[in-house]
């Protein structure tokens, strides 16, 4: 998994809703369903109308999803 951690630069920063779809090749209604249930991090409310997730816990997910075995 040594290999998985290094693909990642976690710097401090957030990512957009669009960022984050890009990176996780989730659709906008997957991901918000995803979170709704739990099983994406939260996203932090930058401003009244924004959201953003902070690049860490995306990344973090990430490599949770690569660490499950396959069906």
């Amino acid at each position: 998994m040594s290999g998985v951690s290094s693909i990642f630069n976690d710097a401090v920063g957030f990512y957009t809703v669009r960022d984050v779809c890009r990176i996780t090749t989730l659709s906008r209604r997957s991901l918000y369903r995803y979170e709704r249930k739990g099983l994406f991090p939260a996203p932090v409310p930058f401003s009244k109308r924004r959201k953003v997730w902070w690049i860490p816990d995306v990344h973090q997910w990430i490599r949770e999803q690569l660490g499950k075995p396959r069906k």
